[in-house]
Formats: structure tokens, sequence, C-alpha cells
């Protein structure tokens, strides 16, 4: 088995020995944004038996195995562990209304649901002295996994974003253009980006399972995420509170931070569902099952 680093840490090294080595070889990709074309020249010279990519988008598979021609399947990034991410206090003894850290994205993942996600909110309890927050993007905000851990337990709500991007390329095309278009244009907009977005229903997303949604489930933390925004089995207002992305319900979400019955109800459905779905016991048995089919 091979992590994606493999392919950037000694290329022609590894692709010499990976060659002589019969058994089967699987590869995790990882940053499946960018340097996809090494990458699948990379898989394609060592020869690789089975591609596990993070996605869960048949889509996404299925352009890689039509690429490849090898076994492809998807996992989460990572899987759900609530020996480490222990649940946290009742809902109503949390201290913080509203958590979030975040990033700010780079511009060819063609949107800005990080950014954005934490300005609506800000914008909603500047108006309203009701609610504590502590919403952040700046890097050196960013907490290490034990205070990570402890700021979940700490917080009523989380905001979350699924991770990946909203053009999925083995070619880098969009990325390139992007990258070109923005040293020409240091000042770009938002609006002037989307412009350079294949037409819609052209594009394949990768949008997949973020490691801060098994996070915060273990620790019963609800999370506040886009409506429908991924692949995977969490279901609106049932395992994570739903924000529309016209932001026209944001009231209902505001008003549902103090009904502390309804988010104890969304925390335990979370809490069950990536369990069930994504514990590292499940997750080994579908990889174990795909390994049957390559050796």
């Amino acid at each position: 088995m091979m992590l994606h680093t493999t392919s950037h840490q000694m290329y022609y090294f590894w692709e010499d020995v990976l060659r002589k080595y019969r058994a089967p070889i699987v590869w995790f990709i990882g940053n499946e944004f960018r340097g996809m074309p090494s990458k699948m020249d990379f898989a394609r010279d060592v020869g690789i038996s089975m591609l596990v990519t993070q996605t869960l988008s048949q889509q996404v598979i299925d352009v890689y195995h039509n690429h490849l021609g090898c076994k492809v399947i998807g996992l989460p990034v990572c899987g759900f562990d609530n020996s480490v991410y222990r649940p946290g206090p009742p809902i109503s003894e949390r201290e913080i209304d509203i958590g979030y850290r975040g990033a700010i994205g780079p511009p060819w993942l063609g949107h800005w649901d990080r950014e954005v996600i934490a300005e609506v909110f800000l914008r909603a309890i500047e108006s309203n002295d009701r609610y504590v927050s502590d919403i952040s993007l700046d890097l050196t905000d960013r907490l290490p996994w034990r205070k990570w851990r402890n700021f979940l337990q700490s917080s009523k709500t989380q905001l979350c974003v699924s991770s990946g991007g909203e053009i999925f390329e083995l070619t880098d095309s969009t990325r390139l253009k992007m990258e070109s278009y923005i040293l020409s244009n240091p000042k770009f907009s938002r609006e002037e980006i989307l412009t350079l977005l294949p037409p819609e229903e052209e594009r394949i997303r990768l949008r997949v399972l973020g490691s801060r949604m098994m996070e915060a489930a273990a620790t019963r933390t609800p999370q506040i995420m886009y409506r429908d925004d991924f692949d995977g089995p969490m279901r609106p207002d049932i395992d994570y509170i739903a924000l529309n992305k016209s932001h026209d319900n944001i009231d209902d979400v505001m008003d549902r931070l103090r009904d502390y019955k309804f988010l104890e109800y969304i925390a335990k459905n979370c809490e069950e569902t990536l369990s069930d779905f994504a514990s590292y016991s499940v997750l080994l048995d579908i990889f174990d099952k795909a390994l049957d089919d390559i050796v």
C-alpha cells in the first residue's frame, strides 16, 4: 500500500522499485485538485492494482477507472473514532454558541464556502448579542488537536463545509488557467474567478466528508452546513443543521441555537450515522472486500 505522498517523494526511486514488485499495489491518492497529470503518470508507470480516492462520487470513481483501467474505490478521508474525540457535556452546558476554525481556500477550488459561511454568521451575530461565537479564518488561531477537541466539546454548534472543490479534472487545465489569470490580475474578484470555470453542466464536482465532520460527530457537536453539498450519508436537518446556499433561512438556523432538544437530536443522529458509516472496522471491511478482487 502507498500513501499519496509516494508520488512526490523520490518519484524515480519508487517507480523503479514498484515496477519490480509483484504483489498488487494499492495507492491512496490525496489532494485530488492539483498535480493530477503527474499523479496519473505515476499510477500508470508503477502499475497500481487499485486506487483509493477520498471521494464517494461515482462520477469521479468512473473517471479514474476509465483512465487507469484499475479497480477504484472511495473511502472517507478519515474514520470515525470516539476513543480520542470523546463526547462533550450536554449542549445546554457548553459556553460557545457557534464555533469555527477555517482557512481561506485557493481560488481554483471554485468556491468560497469556508469564507462565506464565516462571514454570514459573523454578520448575523453582530446584530444580536444573545449569542457567543468563536469564529476565525486566521491561521494563527488554528488549534493543536487537544485544544481542537476541547473547542468542539465547548461548542453548542460548529460551522462546517465539505472539503474539495467545484471542479475535478485529470488535466489541471482549469487550475492552471486560474493561476495564470491571477498572476495577471492580482486584484481579481470572486465573480471573475467563477467565469473561468467550465459550464456547470460539464463540471464534475469533488466535495468530500472532511475529518472535522467526523470529529464534531464524535464529540456530539451539531454542525451547521450547506444543504446537500457533498456525497455521503448525512441528511439535512437530521444529521446536520441545513443552511441554504442563498442564506435565506439563516434566521431559522439562528433560532435553533436555543432549541437544545433539537441540537441534541442532531448530535445523536450524526454520531450514529457516521459511526455506522465510517468506523474503522467498517472501513477496513470495505477495504478487505475490495482487496479480494485484486489478489
